[in-house]
């Protein structure tokens, strides 16, 4: 099952990472406090992208930024069901729902590892924009004991 989880999850961020958004970066952002670092999502094109997959299946839903020193924040949701808060707790139960943050030398993400958790709020969801609110502490799958508190972060994305 995490083998699985794994691939879509490298499959939606490529696909992400490909898309564009209805109208460049205009109101689109993601923000959120990183231990001491500010995270503020670029204002160059394509900075944050979001992407909602629906299948006969479930539906998965993806929003990533990027700042301009080129750390990353990516919240993913694989059996996404509109807005409503979803747990970021790391065990098997969790069904694939993950926050990361990267920087060019390490990853911390919510499911790297025992002690990852936090949350999602999807707060609105319509005519392909949704806004939210996240926070949560990611470990550093390479190193349990190398870890990340994400707080006050907050979304408004276009897909």
């Amino acid at each position: 099952m995490r083998t699985k989880f794994l691939l879509n999850f490298i499959l939606i961020l490529l696909f992400v990472s490909c898309s564009s958004s209805d109208d460049g970066s205009t109101g689109e952002f993601i923000v959120a406090d990183v231990d001491t670092l500010n995270f503020e999502s670029s204002n160059t094109e394509n900075a944050v992208t979001a992407a909602k997959i629906e299948s006969t299946e479930s539906t998965s839903y993806i929003v990533q930024g990027f700042d301009d020193a080129s750390n990353s924040i990516v919240l993913f949701i694989s059996a996404y069901d509109g807005p409503g808060t979803y747990d970021l707790n790391f065990n098997e139960d969790n069904n694939g729902i993950s926050g990361l943050f990267s920087t060019l030398q390490a990853t911390w993400s919510t499911s790297g590892g025992s002690g990852g958790g936090g949350s999602i709020t999807v707060l609105t969801d319509e005519t392909n924009e949704t806004t939210g609110e996240f926070q949560f502490i990611g470990v550093d799958a390479n190193n349990n004991s190398s870890t990340r508190t994400i707080t006050n972060g907050s979304f408004r994305a276009f897909y």
